[in-house]
């Protein structure tokens, strides 16, 4: 874990150690109504979306939106941020309507509601690259599988520095999700040591939480979001126009030499199929560069052109370092060029 994140997570910590935070807690011990979270969970949300004053909030799993509501009042207090909310089903929207109608009003001006299952509202939400998640509560589908995939598009989206808070740690299918995330992506780290038995370690029973009290599991994410031997996808929806002239990128330059590899492929859409383009080049990066053009000479052309129903790119990338192994940090996605 860097510096940064370590500091992140032992000031999250510390948020239940404050001599404040029994008074929160009693604050919240009946609401709001609607929470299905304990008064200590509760508490812990309010504190940590004040200590962290995200810019923009993703809650999985509405329900009946009292946690929505704990989260959209700090930021309408502290003005840091908006908060998307979304739930997979659609009877639903009439309950979180009608619960919303009962809050302030600058909380709800900060949020938005989706009636739309996690699949799809990061397909959505896929046609704004610059969208990125300093926060994320997880509380969706409790299957393995679909809890592992939640954890890994908030990931996907995540913005250096984020935080993703994951409820109900105590089912087994859950705390394996965020095990397996874990492995996956060995830059997220648990902010209280809870997996030192190993996250391939086998438990039903003696879960633990981040945070004693708590029904979570707390996850920061690395500082600066990185590209390493394993490949990282970026996304680049529908754009307007007939091909892509390539991406700019900036990144920290606390690297050594090394060999950036990327593929971009055009996926263009007509009336009766859909045709693949494809092109893969590599690039020098000598040690302490921060930036770099990745031209495509000429422009990778998309099948059907101007024409298309849709067109859509997606870059891959993968990153040899000459020497360390270690990562190249991005300070921010990649920028797609259209000619």
């Amino acid at each position: 874990m860097s510096a940064s994140a370590t500091n992140l997570a032992a000031q999250i910590r510390d948020i239940v150690r404050a001599d404040s935070f029994a008074a929160a807690v009693d604050e919240f011990e009946s609401f709001p109504e609607a929470s299905l979270l304990s008064p200590t969970s509760r508490a812990f949300v309010d504190q940590l979306v004040r200590l962290q004053q995200p810019t923009a909030v993703l809650e999985i799993g509405t329900y009946y939106a009292g946690t929505s509501e704990i989260i959209a009042r700090v930021l309408a207090a502290t003005g840091t941020g908006i908060l998307f909310t979304i739930d997979a089903l659609e009877a639903r929207e009439t309950v979180v309507q009608e619960a919303m109608s009962r809050w302030p009003e600058a909380a709800r001006d900060v949020t938005t509601f989706v009636a739309v299952d996690s699949l799809g509202f990061f397909k959505r939400i896929s046609l704004n690259p610059a969208l990125r998640f300093d926060l994320a509560f997880v509380d969706g589908d409790h299957m393995h599988a679909p809890a592992l995939m939640d954890l890994i598009h908030c990931a996907r989206f995540a913005a250096n520095g984020a935080v993703i808070l994951v409820d109900d740690y105590q089912l087994p299918s859950v705390n394996w999700a965020v095990r397996d995330f874990l492995h996956l992506h060995p830059d997220w780290q648990e902010i209280s040591g809870v997996f030192a038995d190993g996250i391939e370690a086998t438990a039903l029973e003696g879960l633990k939480p981040s945070v004693e009290g708590t029904s979570f599991l707390v996850l920061v994410g690395p500082v600066n979001n990185g590209v390493g031997a394993r490949p990282v996808s970026y996304f680049h929806h529908e754009f307007a126009g007939a091909a892509i002239a390539g991406a700019r990128l900036t990144f920290t330059p606390d690297h050594g030499n090394g060999t950036l590899s990327a593929m971009f492929i055009i996926d263009s859409v007509g009336k009766t199929s859909v045709e693949t383009t494809s092109r893969t080049i590599s690039r020098r990066i000598e040690a302490q560069q921060n930036d770099l053009w990745l031209a495509l000479e000429p422009p990778l052309d998309a099948h059907y052109g101007s024409q298309a129903e849709k067109n859509s790119c997606e870059m891959i990338l993968i990153w040899h370092d000459a020497h360390s192994g270690d990562r190249l940090d991005l300070l921010a996605p990649p920028e797609f060029v259209i000619p």
